[in-house]
Order: structure tokens, then C-alpha cells, then sequence
């Protein structure tokens, strides 16, 4: 691969972007296939109303473990001489496909801006659900000070 100026290489992977089996390599495919939920054998125990929505579920990335790399560029690579061709579309090749890790589900729903996902995930929803990013260095921070708290009373 050379890099040249009238060319970009990129190809962004989010977690919870759909699976797309062109630009993507999944490396629990074989888990992902044994817990289809709409081929697996359900147990009795299971609550009816959870397997109808379990139905709708569609195969999303959970973990990025390498974004693919696509290079784009205008007029294509093989203009034999035309400049007109040029200017008229962009051409793109991929190169690598991403590497993830996916799970069955469905994408976070927000309406006006406030998370909506307890409705769509149904009774396996666990508060407090999804954690933000963000919120995460206060999680970690108050189970430390948490920690120190019971070391100092067992002191």
C-alpha cells in the first residue's frame, strides 16, 4: 500500500453499529450462530412475552478489537490518462475488514434526549443498565474511597 496525497484511508467501527459480514470479521461467529434467537431452542421456563421480543434481536458489535481500513479516492486509480475522470466520482477499495466481537440485542433508544432502553430491552434489563462512559472514572473513584472507608473501621 503507498500513500499519495489525492487519496484517505478510513473505515470508523462502533460498538453497537449493526454487524455487517462485508466489513467485518466476527471472531465469536460459532457463539453467535448457537444463540440466534430466533433459531435456538427456547426453555419452557422461558417468559413468552421475553421470546417475542427477544425476535427482534439483531447481531451488534460489542467489542472493536481493529477498525477496517477502506481507501477512497476521486476518480479512481486507473484513469489512463482521462483527467476528466477525475473530477467525476469517488472510488473506493477496501483493504482489511474490522475485527469485532458481537452480541445479540438491540441499539439504545433515546427519545428527547434521555435514554429510553429500559422498554426495548425488556426483563433482562438490570439497573442501572447501560453505564455511561463518563460516568465510569465516579464509579471506580467511589468503590475506591468505598474500600478505604471498611479498611479504616476494620482497623
Amino acid at each position: 500500500m503507498r500513500l499519495d496525497p489525492d487519496t484517505v484511508y478510513f473505515t470508523p467501527t462502533s460498538k453497537d453499529d449493526w454487524y455487517d459480514p462485508q466489513a467485518m470479521e466476527c471472531f465469536n461467529m460459532k457463539t453467535m450462530e448457537a444463540s440466534h434467537p430466533r433459531k435456538r431452542a427456547w426453555a419452557a421456563s422461558e417468559d413468552p412475552a421475553e421470546k417475542k421480543r427477544a425476535q427482534g434481536d439483531e447481531p451488534l458489535v460489542k467489542i472493536v478489537c481493529m477498525d477496517g481500513c477502506t481507501a477512497y479516492r476521486q476518480g479512481g486509480w486507473l484513469t489512463f490518462g482521462q483527467p476528466e475522470w477525475k473530477k467525476m466520482w469517488f472510488r473506493s477499495q477496501r483493504l482489511t475488514q474490522a475485527w469485532v466481537v458481537c452480541r445479540w440485542g438491540r441499539k439504545r433508544k433515546w427519545v428527547k434526549g434521555k435514554p429510553a432502553d429500559k422498554e426495548i430491552h425488556g426483563i433482562k434489563w438490570v439497573e442501572p443498565g447501560f453505564v455511561e462512559f463518563r460516568n465510569v472514572v465516579e464509579k471506580v473513584e467511589s468503590e475506591a474511597l468505598e474500600r478505604r472507608r471498611e479498611r479504616r473501621m476494620l482497623k
